[in-house]
């Protein structure tokens, strides 16, 4: 079965994102998860110049201990905090233009924020020493390139189809 994409509209465009559900099925299934349940509408998105932007807000988690369907249907359930276990598999780079699960700088503490790459940040891969932070790439931007420009400015997200 093909991988499925996302549309992510904001203020500022609209861009489509294919998500991994090959390479990193349980973060997919948590994403797509939210996205069903309309978690990113209206959220902030800011922009780290020269590195990512960043969807979601960080304060607010995923419902803790809510439940989503996983891979093969399996039923999965995020910790107390909205957290899911760090996908750490195969090696999908956190380029330019890939999508990854933000944290807070330690081991599985990914929930609801991520981040579009907006330069080779290869650093945050989980096989690279350079930095202790390290973020599971689950998606890519395949339209809507041209909405990534020096002037982007803080923008919402109005939804993700």
């Amino acid at each position: 079965m093909p991988n499925r994409v996302v549309q992510i509209e904001t203020t500022n465009g609209t861009f489509q994102a294919e998500i991994f559900e090959d390479a990193t099925p349980e973060t997919a299934a948590h994403f797509l998860d939210l996205v069903a349940h309309d978690f990113y509408k209206y959220t902030p998105v800011n922009l780290r110049r020269g590195v990512a932007m960043e969807l979601g807000r960080p304060a607010e988690t995923a419902p803790g201990h809510s439940t989503y369907m996983g891979p093969n249907g399996v039923e999965r359930t995020r910790d107390a905090n909205g957290c899911v276990p760090d996908e750490f598999v195969g090696e999908k780079s956190n380029e330019m233009y890939t999508l990854a699960l933000a944290n807070a700088g330690l081991p599985n503490t990914g929930s609801s924020q991520f981040f579009v790459n907006l330069a080779d940040n290869s650093f945050f891969d989980y096989w690279d020493d350079r930095s202790p932070d390290k973020h599971v790439v689950f998606g890519r931007i395949t339209q809507g390139f041209e909405h990534f420009t020096e002037d982007f400015q803080y923008c919402l997200c109005h939804k993700i189809l």
